[in-house]
């Protein structure tokens, strides 16, 4: 079976060179010429370096800091740290080191909570007390459209979900193209995602189901992406029970739709 661009690049990441990469699929030196020439692949460093500031700190923020991102991407976390700083002066290791210039400067390129937490390695509530520290109020720092208040149950299912596929996703069309993105992920099996949020609701008594509980989703969106990945949680959205991906092609959709737990997968593929 013939690997796809993507496989390729995932597998020189992942081996951390052009020699391990070869020497892994057996290779002769013609046909590492011209695999490496047809699909333009780059060795690690140069991949980390042509990715766009806001492709690259989404990996850091998906893989949940930079020992992890420097791992998924064959680099040091040296390196990683290195070209983080020359992208933005902003960036330190970790928050516990944040100067007031830096902390708003930071909260002025991701607007989350949650997001500066995952691209820093640490919690919401570490994140929180560092900022109380500096004698900043939380709510001064973040974008009301879209940190933690009236989108963040989709950004919380965005983002659980990316952790779910790790590295079949491609790009975050939340980070790359903002708030014009007609849809939230391009992932390498389902091509384009769009993500939904579902908390667990109960039946009235009376109804007659073999379970009692039930998740209603939107389905808006449907002609914009391939796929929908719903994500379904528990009734304060403080645990992922399970997820479903299903299919808008060939299909008619309600405004909203259902789910029963016999619908989900409960881990990730």
């Amino acid at each position: 079976m013939e690997l796809t661009r993507e496989e390729h690049q995932e597998l020189v990441l992942m081996l951390g060179s052009r020699k391990e990469w070869a020497t892994y699929l057996g290779l002769t030196s013609e046909e590492v010429t011209s695999i490496w020439t047809k699909f333009k692949l780059q060795v690690p460093i140069q991949y980390v370096r042509s990715l766009s500031d806001k492709k690259l700190m989404g990996v850091v923020a998906i893989t949940r800091g930079v020992k992890q991102a420097a791992k998924h991407l064959g680099v040091s976390e040296g390196f990683l740290v290195n070209d983080l700083r020359a992208r933005t002066k902003y960036y330190t290791p970790a928050p516990i080191y944040w100067e007031e210039d830096e902390c708003r400067a930071i909260f002025e390129m991701y607007r989350s909570v949650r997001f500066v937490a995952r691209m820093y390695g640490t919690t919401e509530s570490q994140v929180r007390k560092v900022v109380a520290a500096l004698g900043i109020e939380v709510a001064t720092l973040i974008d009301y459209s879209t940190g933690d208040h009236s989108n963040a149950k989709g950004r919380r299912a965005e983002l659980d979900f990316a952790a779910l596929r790790g590295s079949k996703i491609l790009d975050d069309k939340n980070l790359s193209e903002g708030s014009q993105a007609k849809w939230d992920f391009d992932d390498a099996k389902y091509g384009k995602v769009n993500v939904k949020s579902a908390c667990r609701q109960r039946y009235r008594a009376k109804t007659r189901v073999d379970d009692p509980y039930f998740w209603k989703w939107s389905t808006r969106g449907a002609k914009e992406c391939e796929f929908f990945a719903v994500l379904c949680y528990d009734e304060g959205m403080q645990n992922l029970i399970g997820y479903k991906i299903i299919s808008t092609h060939d299909r008619e959709f309600k405004k909203s739709e259902t789910l029963q737990i016999g619908d989900l997968e409960l881990s990730a593929e």
